[in-house]
């Protein structure tokens, strides 16, 4: 009995170590769920948001990009934590209308891998890239489509934990079981 309620001490303790307050979004209207674009600067005379297919991945509503003859910019400044790493996601679908030209900037600079031009007709698919924080960033997404329009929705800004704290809780439930074992 006595080595069971241990155990079971030791399990409660160890879960305790590994609850965290869960992901937070630093993006303010990511989904542009509000049904404007509440949270973002925008440049593009020919942007709005759009309900419904197909420009929606996910929820009622969508940004609806197609800047004509020169790019458009939607951007946001975040407060983020200096020196933290942070997962950036989004979904984008090209109509294949030409030209057309899509990229990301992170604090002005290109984030190498996110730029799509003159792409064919594809659906809404998701890209992630990792950024660093500096304390306060700004997420600038830049785009043209002359003929008709592309589709933004779902973006996120994600603090990826630390590999550091799982290694923490692995030697506090080490050090837990050599007490345990001293005691007998």
């Amino acid at each position: 009995m006595k080595f069971t309620n241990t155990l079971v001490s030791v399990a409660l303790i160890a879960a305790s170590f590994c609850a965290h307050a869960g992901t937070v979004n630093e993006v303010v209207n990511g989904g542009f769920e509000t049904g404007d674009f509440s949270g973002w600067a925008v440049s593009a005379n020919a942007t709005s948001v759009a309900k419904g297919i197909p420009f929606t991945e996910s929820g009622f509503y969508g940004a609806r990009l197609g800047n004509v003859g020169s790019l458009g910019t939607i951007a946001q400044t975040i407060n983020t934590t200096g020196q933290a790493t942070y997962t950036l996601s989004y979904w984008f679908s090209s109509d294949g209308g030409r030209p057309n030209y899509f990229d990301v900037l992170w604090n002005g600079v290109q984030i190498v891998g996110s730029e799509v031009s003159n792409a064919p007709a594809f659906g809404y698919t998701n890209y992630k890239f990792t950024v660093a924080g500096t304390g306060l960033d700004t997420l600038t997404f830049q785009e043209r489509n002359d003929p008709s329009y592309q589709g933004l929705d779902t973006v996120s800004l994600i603090n990826v934990p630390e590999p550091g704290s799982l290694a923490l809780v692995g030697l506090g439930i080490a050090a837990l079981g050599l007490s345990r074992r001293r005691s007998k």
